[in-house]
């Protein structure tokens, strides 16, 4: 157990100076600049994960094992995954998304650990003229498959993050 500790500790004293006011448009140009995920509807996750394996790549395995088809995140002695969560109150109350269970399970039967590295953050929306939107969109060359399938169904899209404030790590 004390490895366990000594290497939260390590990820955390690696993680204080995250950036934690993060606006759509700076990141996800730093995003596609990297060629990382730029083009995802959801991308708080993936820049948190983004700044993340930048401050510890240097001490872990990028990525970690994959099982089937889910691949972890970071490896050292065992698997981490690195998600976040937006929270609607003060309360931080929700779930947290993690992975594939038989997965998670399979790893620690292999390792005797599974880590996850989650932050949490209250996002901002698009305004109602979805200006943000736009732009993302016309950033990425136009519609993608998925928003081409919702459109076909009918489907209401939903409002895009503007702006996120991380608010923990843990």
């Amino acid at each position: 157990m004390d490895s366990q500790v000594s290497e939260i500790e390590k990820i955390m004293a690696k993680l204080t100076d995250l950036p934690t006011l993060w606006e759509a448009k700076p990141c996800i140009l730093e995003l596609k600049e990297a060629n990382f995920n730029w083009k995802q509807m959801e991308w708080p996750g993936f820049y948190f994960e983004f700044k993340v394996m930048e401050r510890l790549k240097h001490f872990f395995d990028i990525p970690g094992d994959k099982y089937n088809r889910v691949m972890f995140d970071l490896k050292s002695d065992f698997n981490w995954d690195i998600k976040t969560h937006a929270i609607k109150s003060a309360s931080r109350k929700g779930t947290v998304i993690l992975n594939d269970v038989t997965a998670m399970e399979k790893s620690i039967e292999n390792h005797g650990y599974h880590g996850e590295i989650i932050g949490l953050y209250k996002a901002e929306y698009n305004d109602e003229d979805r200006s943000f939107q736009k732009w993302h969109t016309e950033l990425k060359g136009g519609l993608s498959k998925y928003e081409k399938m919702r459109k076909k169904r009918t489907s209401v899209s939903r409002l895009r993050k503007t702006s996120a404030v991380l608010l923990e790590i843990f």
